[in-house]
């Protein structure tokens, strides 16, 4: 509208009708020139009012804004950088869509009234809202949106743009961030000091201590600081022994890492004591020290060291703090597999684990994982069945059996294929199993055949008697285990089996039936064959 070049018209005249009063016969009418319409006049009296400007106020639009664009408070366009995208820093994720409408926002063209509307949430997952009619017309809008559904359950599982920031190397920062699919993307660690150490790290230097009162073994510790820089050295000493205290948390793993300390003759394997091989190889000590009140029963394992590969070792203990006066006097065997022991530490006591690389004399680091299986008296497993044989030659009795992850427990290392003759060691995987009681209510001694059936990957053993084992007697058992029948014959269906087990009259024995896989739950069944 011209209102304003109107009011202006009306001014000027005032002015000029007020010089002349007296001859003012004819009234000025100002013509609103957007609306095209031209007042009518009144020509049976003048208008001798006095003209004042207008003053009114033009109208103001009182409408409610339109809020039915998307929420865009969140920048989703990767070329516009916010305090969180410009700096490597850690960053919450998108609890859903922010390209999607949100609730109350006009329905998205093309979608109908009535009609659903999906929008990303969570970890990957889906919320979906309908389109709804508004009470006194107009535009439809998005009604409120479900739960979040089908969100991923696995553990990498993240929001999208989530940024997680964590140290790396020589005091470095490595990010990473969540994409659409709710994948982590690891970045390349950055930021490192040049010509650093890892934060915390103890390294002892060798071939530097040749003085008055030092031996050629001596070295010079040197500690690494938090800000990455390599520490002064210390004073030429005697190597110290690497010390772990195990966790008084059943089920808790603390872990050392330790460079190795120079080259010897690698031990033989075998049942303790044994000899040294001509093979000489890098090697480590460590102290495994029970803090505690009451004894702990421990499983040491070697591991992958942080950002290497697991160096194939052969493995074996000492009883005490001190390193062995001999050491061909090792406690138990020497195994190249499994790297893994499983013992008791008394009280305030401890134990040294020896390694040898199984080859190489160049600087390795060793890494032991030291989970705390129990602390205290071993409580032993409940027998899940007990069962009768068959009284006469031929007949065979079976047992179903169900697996879960709730009852697991160290698998006893087995060869590849065929027997492994008792005593055993321990795998240090954890295995699903079951305790089954195997009588003779007989008044004559039995032979029998153990065979796990189904085709699944089994291992079995057994142990004269109906006690469970624990400790060292469950390493104990009676002649051999198995790992895969031999096939033919009576064994033409099973995956384990153990031939020629003799129960006495009225006697039991205990059979150990486990999955060789600790991701395998399937169920399975014992069968068990009277021979005669």
């Amino acid at each position: 509208m011209r209102i304003h070049k109107g009011i202006l018209a009306v001014s000027a005249l005032g002015l000029f009708v007020g010089a002349l009063q007296a001859c003012a016969t004819d009234v000025v009418d100002v013509v609103d020139e957007d609306s095209g319409v031209t007042p009518p006049q009144d020509a049976a009296k003048a208008d001798t009012s006095t003209n004042r400007p207008d003053t009114s106020v033009p109208p103001r639009d009182t409408g409610t804004p339109d809020t039915s664009r998307p929420d865009t408070s969140t920048p989703t366009d990767a070329t516009t950088a916010d305090a969180a995208d410009s700096a490597v820093g850690p960053r919450p994720g998108e609890l859903f869509d922010p390209l999607a409408p949100v609730e109350g926002a006009n329905c998205p063209a093309g979608v109908p009234l009535n009609g659903v509307v999906e929008r990303r949430c969570g970890k990957c997952g889906t919320q979906k809202a309908f389109c709804e009619a508004q009470a006194g017309g107009g535009a439809n809008k998005i009604g409120v949106y479900s739960a979040c559904s089908g969100e991923k359950t696995a553990a990498n599982a993240c929001l999208p743009r989530e940024r997680i920031v964590s140290a790396c190397g020589f005091c470095g920062t490595q990010a990473k961030e969540c994409d659409t699919s709710c994948s982590y993307i690891e970045g390349a660690c950055q930021g490192q000091v040049a010509g650093g150490c890892v934060a915390g790290e103890v390294s002892y230097v060798e071939g530097v201590c040749n003085g008055a009162g030092q031996t050629p073994t001596d070295v010079r510790k040197q500690t690494c600081s938090a800000s990455c820089a390599l520490g002064a050295p210390e004073p030429c000493a005697p190597r110290p022994i690497p010390e772990l205290i195990v966790s008084q948390t059943a089920a808790a793993t603390v872990s050392t890492e330790n460079e190795t300390i120079g080259t010897i003759a690698r031990l033989s394997t075998g049942a303790c004591p044994v000899t040294a091989s001509a093979t000489v190889t890098s090697y480590q000590w460590v102290r495994v020290k029970n803090d505690g009140a009451d004894s702990v029963n421990v499983t040491i394992t070697n591991v992958a060291p942080m950002g290497g590969t697991k160096s194939d070792t052969v493995f074996t203990t000492y009883p005490g703090p001190n390193l062995p006066a001999d050491r061909l006097q090792c406690t138990g065997s020497v195994t190249d597999f499994p790297e893994s022991v499983t013992l008791n530490i008394p009280a305030g006591g401890s134990v040294i684990v020896h390694q040898n690389a199984f080859s190489g004399t160049g600087k390795l680091k060793f890494k032991l994982d030291v989970k705390t299986n129990f602390i205290g008296a071993e409580v032993p497993p409940t027998i899940d069945h007990t069962i009768d044989i068959a009284p006469v030659m031929g007949g065979n009795v079976t047992q179903a059996l169900t697996f879960s992850a709730t009852k697991v427990s160290d698998r006893l290392v087995m060869a590849i294929t065929g027997n492994s003759a008792c005593p055993r060691t321990l795998s240090g995987t954890l295995v699903p199993y079951r305790y089954i009681r195997v009588n003779n209510p007989g008044a004559t001694a039995r032979t029998v055949d153990l065979e796990m059936l189904d085709n699944e990957d089994e291992v079995i053993a057994y142990y004269a008697g109906a006690t469970v084992p624990t400790g060292a007697a469950r390493l104990a058992c009676t002649g051999s285990t198995n790992d895969t029948c031999a096939g033919g014959g009576t064994n033409g269906d099973a995956d384990a089996c153990l031939n020629n087990v003799s129960i006495p009259a009225g006697g039991s024995i205990l059979v150990w039936a486990a999955h060789y896989s600790e991701t395998n739950f399937d169920p399975n069944s014992l069968r068990v064959t009277t021979k005669n």
